[in-house]
């Protein structure tokens, strides 16, 4: 059998990170097989091929000054054959778990979702398999494997977004309008390395070049053994000097079932917690916000992660604080959306967001929120951390962001509300209001430019306390 390997590495600074291909189980759109990411990259395997992203190096120190910039390409196998989720076969499975809620729509959310280090299909071609891989220093890489009597001049791909330049040494760029070389910043395909092993394990390497028409890639090789396997070794490094492992800013944790500790965050890219991201907010992985609630529990000695969740919708999302009651058995979140496609559960004491004045969210950068912004509330059960319920809570005002200039000593002072579990599992909150239509019988009439809030829920959310 012949076996044709192609390394997809992505690079970036002394940082690394362990890659994990998530399958799509509901949460991206259907063409979306699995994705990865690593830093400074990443890659989404598509149905008919797969997509590239990439982080510009930033020209502000202060990454909170505005959003980061970043290129996106995406490689389509040809005439091969389309792939569909239940081809895929996954091994080196995860033990952690993750909930996707990316959506209003219930039937588009993911739970107890595992990553795998390995991927592989057969047949992309007739004869020849696919696998996808990550390795132990943090790259990614795709191998095709070619049966005998199959011609391995049919692996072809064509680029879109990027154009491949071959260069004197054998290399391949692949050029992007803002790819920056003077600044560190390019993407290439290293010259490619074909070779066999004998049964004794000596290796002999066999001719191999690229060979690039238009935007569309094949490799040319020369005389190799038919009955020995034969491996063609390209390289996709990409050269940034961002180095991150994911912008995100952790607002608030609390204690967990069984010792744990539970952490909210926003996380202003994909790929958190277990990996790093690359990919900016207007590329289509996230809507319209940069801001996004993430939920991550530690087991209690801090050497694994028990599970992650996202949530939140197509505008900024902000946890403020969190609460976990052994007796209750849930964990409860409270936090501010501009999104007025937040996942509420059916039946929420307020399934829509409450249209206020526009305003910025201004935790990372200037994220303009044209419908306002609401409290949010959430909670999870707190044996297998899947959402439970979910509710709006707004009037005609800002809620849930603390504007008076005199309380902001510190970053982050804007979503400074406070959430603790009640009697029963009742749910309250403490933040701050300017809307006057809350409908809260009983309460002191509103008075300046903002007023404090506090508020109760059912353990359901579904019913208004006070």
């Amino acid at each position: 059998m012949r076996s044709l390997l192609f390394i997809l590495t992505l690079l970036a600074t002394s940082l690394t990170a362990q890659v994990r291909f998530v399958p799509n189980h509901g949460q991206w759109p259907d063409h979306v097989q699995h994705r990865t990411e690593v830093v400074s990259g990443g890659v989404q395997v598509d149905n008919t091929g797969w997509t590239c992203w990439q982080w510009a190096p930033s020209e502000l120190d202060d990454h909170h000054a505005g959003k980061k910039q970043g290129v996106l390409w995406n490689a389509q196998w040809l005439q091969a054959n389309e792939s569909q989720s239940e081809d895929w076969s996954a091994s080196e499975t995860d033990t952690d778990e993750r909930h996707f809620y990316l959506s209003p729509d219930a039937g588009q959310w993911a739970e107890h979702v595992r990553a795998s280090r390995r991927i592989e299909r057969d047949n992309l071609w007739p004869g020849i398999s696919l696998r996808w891989r990550g390795t132990r220093n943090g790259n990614a890489k795709f191998e095709c494997t070619v049966s005998p009597g199959t011609d391995p001049s049919v692996v072809a791909w064509e680029y879109t977004g990027v154009t491949p330049q071959l260069n004197p040494d054998g290399s391949l760029n692949l050029i992007h309008p803002l790819h920056d070389q003077s600044a560190g910043f390019s993407a290439q395909l290293a010259r490619p390395f074909a070779y066999q092993l004998t049964e004794n394990g000596t290796m002999h390497s066999v001719e191999c070049a690229y060979h690039v028409s238009g935007n569309t890639v094949r490799f040319e090789l020369g005389q190799y053994q038919a009955d020995l396997p034969l491996v063609l070794d390209p390289e996709i490094s990409f050269s940034t000097f961002a180095g991150s492992t994911g912008d995100n800013f952790g607002t608030t944790a609390s204690n967990g079932p069984d010792g744990s500790l539970v952490g909210g965050t926003v996380a202003f890219a994909p790929g958190y917690p277990t990996t790093p991201d690359a990919i900016q907010a207007v590329m289509g992985v996230f809507s319209d916000g940069i801001s996004h609630m993430a939920l991550t529990v530690f087991s209690p000695d801090g050497t694994a992660l028990l599970y992650s969740t996202y949530l939140g919708g197509s505008n900024a999302d902000i946890p403020h604080s969190l609460a976990f009651n052994t007796n209750w058995g849930r964990i409860a979140l409270f936090g501010t959306t501009g999104s007025d496609d937040f996942p509420v559960t059916a039946g929420a004491y307020q399934t829509d967001l409450s249209a206020g004045p526009a305003t910025d969210i201004t935790i990372y950068g200037v994220d303009p929120q044209p419908n306002g912004v609401d409290c949010v509330l959430a909670t999870f059960d707190a044996t297998d951390f899947t959402m439970e319920a979910a509710t709006y809570f707004g009037g005609s005002g800002t809620d849930g962001v603390n504007n008076a200039a005199g309380l902001r000593a510190n970053f982050g002072d804007f979503y400074r509300g406070q959430i603790d579990i009640g009697p029963e599992g009742s749910l309250w909150i403490a933040t701050t209001t300017t809307s006057t239509d809350l409908n809260m019988p009983g309460s002191p009439a509103h008075a300046g430019n903002a007023d404090a809030l506090i508020a109760g829920f059912d353990a359901d959310l579904t019913t208004l306390l006070c």
